[in-house]
């Protein structure tokens, strides 16, 4: 159970970490990502990190 619970925090992690990266805007306004779908990642990377994340601080 305990390896489980290291994985899923671990994805949980770099998906906030994905997630904080999207929110500074690192190399999105570069690219011409449009503002809509970069909240879009960003509200998705966000509620699945902290979600993973989660469950994966429960099963430790």
């Amino acid at each position: 159970m305990s390896t489980v619970g290291i994985i899923l925090l671990t994805a949980g992690s770099f998906l906030l970490l994905v997630g904080l990266l999207l929110v500074l805007g690192v190399g999105a306004r570069n690219a011409g990502v449009d503002v809509r779908l970069r909240r879009r990642f960003l509200v998705a990377a966000l509620s699945m990190g902290v979600v993973l994340a989660g469950v994966g601080a429960l099963l430790l």
